[in-house]
């Protein structure tokens, strides 16, 4: 059992009252209202009995009684080092948070100690300990309450899993009303111990064309793109062909802009480098069939200064991802698009997934 403390009356007569996740107050207009019977009897013996006693005079929400219990039944030191009123203090806190303790059983029962498994009015399980004081007989030293477990045979049974059937049923349903609305295209696959079980396409490809989305339609991935370059970056960085420390022009000496000189790798990597956006009005008036190399967007950024200085803070940077790339083909000696496909494509078995051109 995982045991969380909520709180301890001692021998020295101090509480400690530990937060531990938040705490459910109970109805304050029950706390005079005596709880249901105890399902499960206390052992009649003297610490048995003393117990019995306390929840007796605990669930009345009688304070009168309460102080008596503590004057009965703690030693008249502890009553000196912690008087009945400051204990009232700690019943009051633990009868708002609890209501009332409905005895579940009885997990330990010896001449020095008694553990006692209740619920609380909020269904939580607590456990209250029951110490005896050694230096006089039939006296408590100390009553210890903490936050209990569900017992493994009250654990409700876990809900049924939904048959593959159910499940396809339910998915095509949703994502069938979610498309309806305008607000679900594309393609869905559920799967079980890696065995597919339901796959379908909603929604259009090419809305001016009129051609649906099929199961084998391949998506446009944006910046999930970053991951690939991110892989190939670490690749030849563990290959020893660049490192992160490496400013833009020690590997691309040719670069026309004079931060090349302190913008580094891994400031590019973490967009911490100063660079802005390849998008805006020269992107928009430059005819897309000329962009099929990455050198085609340089002129897209590279004129423009930086943004802010390199390393002092973070902002998106779709440009420096472009310089990447070129880092990229002078490391490996390949075109980007190639080294992609045979290096983090083929090895992940991504065999549909491909960069065209962007128009």
């Amino acid at each position: 059992m995982t045991r969380r403390p909520f709180g301890r009356i001692g021998a020295l007569g101090f509480l400690v009252l530990v937060a531990a996740g938040s705490v459910v107050r109970a109805n304050p207009e029950s706390a005079g209202t005596a709880a249901a019977p105890a399902a499960a009897p206390l052992p009649d013996t003297p610490l048995g009995r003393a117990a019995a006693a306390y929840f007796d005079a605990f669930n009345s929400g009688d304070e009168d009684r309460v102080r008596r219990f503590f004057e009965d039944h703690f030693t008249p030191e502890s009553l000196r080092e912690r008087p009945a009123s400051a204990r009232l203090e700690v019943y009051r806190e633990m009868r708002k948070a609890n209501g009332h303790f409905r005895i579940e059983r009885v997990l330990e029962s010896t001449a020095d100690r008694v553990a006692v498994l209740v619920r609380n009015d909020t269904k939580e399980w607590r456990e209250l300990d029951f110490a005896a004081d050694p230096r006089e007989a039939g006296r408590l030293a100390g009553i210890s309450v903490e936050d209990a477990d569900t017992p493994a045979d009250r654990e409700p049974p876990p809900a049924p899993m939904a048959t593959d059937a159910e499940a396809a049923s339910a998915a095509d349903a949703y994502l069938t009303a979610a498309a309806a609305r305008g607000e679900f295209s594309g393609v869905a696959l559920l799967a079980r111990g890696g065995r597919p079980f339901f796959r379908k396409a909603w929604g259009l490809a090419d809305r001016e064309k009129k051609i649906a989305n099929t199961i084998d339609t391949r998506f446009n991935l944006g910046s999930i793109n970053k991951i690939f370059t991110q892989v190939a970056i670490g690749q030849l960085a563990a290959a020893g062909k660049l490192s992160l420390s490496d400013t833009i022009r020690k590997r691309l000496p040719s670069y026309p802009a004079a931060y090349a000189d302190r913008v580094t790798i891994g400031q590019l990597v973490s967009m911490t480098s100063g660079m802005g956006d390849i998008f805006g009005p020269r992107f928009e008036a430059m005819p897309k069939g000329k962009l099929r190399a990455l050198a085609d967007y340089l002129p897209l950024f590279q004129d423009d200064p930086l943004r802010f200085e390199p390393g002092t803070r973070r902002e998106y940077s779709n440009a420096g991802y472009v310089v990447l790339g070129l880092i990229i083909e002078a490391a490996s000696g390949e075109d980007y698009y190639r080294y992609v496909r045979e290096h983090v494509f083929a090895p992940a078995g991504m065999r549909d997934t491909e960069s065209w051109a962007i128009d």
